[in-house]
């Protein structure tokens, strides 16, 4: 029980400590969650209403967000953001005790399989989940448990094999990219002629990748704009920002961003030094080694499950961070593990049997495990215990200061005004405005360039007025998640377009705005 509550004691003292979620919105995706959430506890259907089309929620499945629905309708009278924390954190023990089940699975023993559990729990990835309404935990628990149903010594049984196809079905429906499993383990299962487990598998995977796409197709809203194609279809969206003359760049900019945010999940790190880049490719492909390690000992669902999810990552539409590896952590952590102790056992054989250069050699490694494994350990504490305290903080100090302008504009703006706000989650759920986000393009990520993002900022009015846009909130938290500097300064260049912008509240960190529908050329 010691041992249990170590590995949760991290997560816990967070969930208690920030249970009124300040952090709600630091994802933007979180807060999307909790709208969509919020609409279904209110009976208004699975919808985005703080769009002011109020489509259809199409891009993210509904069985999370109905989960937290449904412990709202529960919580009666307590405070809803005190039941969501409670919701989330709950899925961590669930996932910390499948993580050493996988260890043990992996042949750890006992106490190696709790040193790397504990590792995991460290992580600030994993504190961060457990207190944000986010889908990468719950989808990691699901993930887990079909790993292990399917990655057994044993020959899978269609029983078996049937209710690992339940539980991808459930991942499926938390998280789209889970849909990687309707590849990777059948594909598995007929090169070992397990055609009727494959069968098994299947029927329920493919009933709900089914059932998602006709509902989704039923409800689909017709997106002609970048940001209603981003808020309402992952594959609308993605096809009206792909180029392929970019996709080079963009296949290179993201594996390198993949190896870099496997190794940061175990050596924490959120700069951007440069010696942090060749460690981190070193990590990352002593783990994969041992990944390979593992396939070869018949440990292979969830490394096919790992290459075909990395692929998608790869091509993807933004660069993926810690975030999107996440669930990956299990299998890295295992091969990482899995290869330094193959090393490490024969520097110890090497320093034992041999003398010389060789007997030095063998030193010298043994040194990199321990200052690997040290790091990592100072690194991953470092992070959950003095980064992201400051971390959460900060998310309280910006709440503290933007609620005056949300107050405000609830009481001093028409209902039906429309906003232009980057965090119009965050305005929508403090002050019931609706509005839309300044969409941040793929292009302009890939490509950072200032001048391309300053010409980029400059052009929104032109976008405002298409969607008949009343009022602009602009605040000095604004593009924090991307490309900050830049798009912020040529925001604020913007307002000074007296002609189009009428300033009508300030205070030292927000500032709104009443917008023309016509510009000084129109008229």
């Amino acid at each position: 029980m010691l041992a249990a509550a170590l590995l949760l004691a991290p997560s816990a003292w967070f969930a208690c400590r920030w249970r009124e979620m300040p952090h709600l919105g630091s994802y933007h995706d979180d807060a999307v969650y909790w709208i969509s959430a919020q609409s279904l506890a209110e009976g208004h259907g699975y919808r985005l209403p703080h769009l002011p089309e109020n489509p259809a929620q199409t891009k993210y499945p509904p069985l999370y967000p109905a989960l937290l629905a449904t412990v709202w309708r529960m919580a009666g009278t307590l405070p809803r953001s005190h039941s969501a924390m409670a919701l989330q954190w709950a899925f961590v023990p669930l996932y910390l005790g499948l993580v050493r089940l996988w260890f043990r699975r992996c042949r750890f023993g006992a106490l190696p399989a709790y040193g790397l559990t504990l590792l995991v729990a460290l992580g600030p990835l994993t504190t961060v989940f457990a207190v944000s309404p986010m889908s990468e935990l719950p989808c990691s628990v699901l993930l887990l448990a079909a790993m292990l149903l399917l990655e057994s010594e044993r020959e899978l049984t269609v029983q078996r094999g049937l209710l690992a196809g339940v539980v991808a079905a459930a991942a499926f429906l938390v998280r789209t990219n889970a849909i990687v499993l309707a590849v990777s383990v059948p594909f598995l299962l007929l090169r070992q002629r397990s055609y009727r487990a494959a069968a098994a598998f299947l029927a329920p995977l493919l009933a709900a990748i089914a059932g998602w796409q006709i509902w989704s197709r039923a409800h689909a809203f017709p997106a002609k704009d970048d940001i209603l194609a981003y808020y309402t279809a992952y594959i609308g969206f993605y096809v009206k920002t792909f180029s392929w003359p970019d996709l080079p760049q963009r296949a290179w900019i993201n594996t390198s961003a993949a190896i870099e945010a496997l190794a940061r999940l175990v050596l924490f790190n959120s700069g951007d030094e440069l010696w942090l880049r060749p460690l981190a490719w070193l990590i990352t492909v002593t783990a994969i080694a041992g990944v390979v390690g593992l396939y070869r000992g018949s440990l292979r669902h969830f490394a096919c499950f790992a290459l075909l999810f990395t692929v998608v990552l790869v091509l993807w539409q933004y660069p993926p961070d810690t975030r999107f590896v996440y669930p990956l952590l299990p299998l890295f952590v295992a091969g990482l593990a899995t290869k330094i102790r193959d090393v490490g056992t024969l520097g110890v054989r090497t320093w034992k049997t041999s003398s010389g250069a060789n007997r030095g050699a063998s030193v010298f490694v043994l040194l990199l495990i321990f200052g690997l494994a040290g790091g990592s350990v100072y690194t991953l504490a470092r992070g959950t215990f003095v980064m992201l305290p400051e971390y959460f903080a900060d998310r309280q100090t910006q709440f503290d200061q933007m609620m005056p302008a949300y107050r405000w504009i609830a009481a001093n703006t028409p209902p039906r005004a429309r906003f232009a706000s980057y965090d119009d989650t965050l305005l929508y759920l403090h002050s019931k405005r609706q509005g839309y986000t300044v969409p941040i393009l793929p292009s302009l990520v890939y490509g950072q360039d200032p001048d391309a993002v300053r010409s980029y900022v400059a052009r929104l009015p032109a976008l405002w007025r298409e969607k008949e846009v009343t009022h602009v909130l602009v605040t000095a938290y604004d593009f924090r998640r991307d490309l900050h500097q830049p798009a912020l300064g040529a925001l604020l260049a913007l307002t000074q377009d007296h002609s189009q912008l009428r300033r009508i509240y300030a205070d030292p960190i927000a500032q709104v705005y009443e917008f023309s529908a016509s510009s000084s050329s129109d008229r």
